[in-house]
């Protein structure tokens, strides 16, 4: 007994309904890599780092030499409950793993929010496939919001990973951007980064986001 579409509420073919959805972002689920020659391990749980040092050269049995530079326009901090002077291991920031998991910490003061740590990584011999974490991607508001880029190479030329998400952070491409904090002991900061193609380095860019104060903090 109405006319559809002719917009009078006092028939019987409109209806309306309001609602909100609420949600919280989950993380993402990294790509599963396929490694029939078998797998190789580089852990900080038995790796040691100078503490305060810049650069750490290591060896990996079945690639040879794994070294590290880190390039900081910015200040390395010390802080005790961090392992101390910062490049360092420590085991605060445990990504959520249980038994005093230690990594690799870049404490770092940075005078503006356009500074950018460069962490490079350095392969004697070229890996098929590789897959990573970082911790602690995240935001703090007033102090910093984390950006991470990542981007590797094949004798000079770019080659592109897949970036995972954690709970505390969102991925644009091969950035990933902190938009929540994450606690210490907590995984809602991890980023997953993984390369399905053949690379000889990795090139990690840390900063901040327009989130961040002109003045990050630590």
């Amino acid at each position: 007994d109405s006319t559809p579409n002719n917009a009078a509420t006092s028939e019987d073919d409109f209806a309306s309904v309001s609602f909100t959805a609420s949600a919280t972002r989950a993380a993402g689920t990294a790509p599963t890599l396929s490694c029939p020659a078998g797998t190789l391990l580089f852990d900080w749980d038995s790796q040691s780092w100078t503490t305060g040092s810049t650069t750490g050269n290591f060896t990996l049995t079945g690639i040879g030499s794994v070294n590290f530079g880190i390039v900081n326009p910015a200040s390395f901090l010390n802080n005790a409950g961090l392992g101390g002077q910062s490049p360092t291991e420590q085991t605060t920031l445990t990504g959520g793993f249980a038994g005093g998991q230690s990594s690799l910490i870049e404490l770092v003061d940075m005078a503006n929010a356009s500074q950018q740590v460069r962490t490079t990584v350095t392969l004697g011999t070229a890996v098929s496939g590789a897959q990573f974490r970082i911790f602690d991607v995240d935001h703090a508001a007033g102090q910093f919001a984390d950006k991470v880029t990542v981007t590797g190479y094949y004798n000079g030329v770019a080659v592109y990973p897949v970036l995972t998400n954690g709970v505390s952070n969102y991925v644009l491409g091969t950035s990933a951007y902190g938009d929540s904090t994450s606690a210490d002991g907590s995984g809602n900061g991890n980023l997953v980064v993984t390369f399905s193609a053949p690379i000889d380095q990795i090139v990690i860019d840390y900063g901040n986001h327009s989130l961040a104060p002109a003045n990050p903090g630590q």
